[in-house]
């Protein structure tokens, strides 16, 4: 009888062991899985973020080349108002020859 109630009490250790191994091994699952779940939320906050940094550089590019066709544009356009006041002088010029030659004086 003794030997049965050994056997039988060891039967029962080693049961409470196994689950307790098994408890072991889930918790351990868990715990990677809660890890894998954190480092991919940490991934992906940290890409958001890069994404945001790009988006805010790309905004700020696009702004910058902006001002410079909108300065380049003032510059051609000033370029351009140059020759015409020249013309304007030579025209000015011109008329106040033919005035001087054609009116009695």
């Amino acid at each position: 009888m003794r030997c049965r109630e050994r056997g039988s009490r060891l039967a029962e250790a080693h049961a409470e062991l196994d689950d307790l191994l098994a408890n072991v091994a889930e918790l351990h699952e868990e715990e990677e899985t809660h890890q894998k779940k954190k480092k991919k939320l940490r991934d992906k906050r940290k890409e958001d973020d890069e994404r945001a940094e790009t988006m805010a550089w790309d905004e700020a590019s696009r702004s910058l080349e902006e001002r410079k066709v909108a300065n380049e544009e003032a510059r051609l356009t000033i370029d351009r108002a140059r020759p015409e006041q020249g013309e304007r002088k030579a025209l000015i010029d011109l008329l106040h020859c033919i005035t001087v030659k054609l009116l009695p004086q």
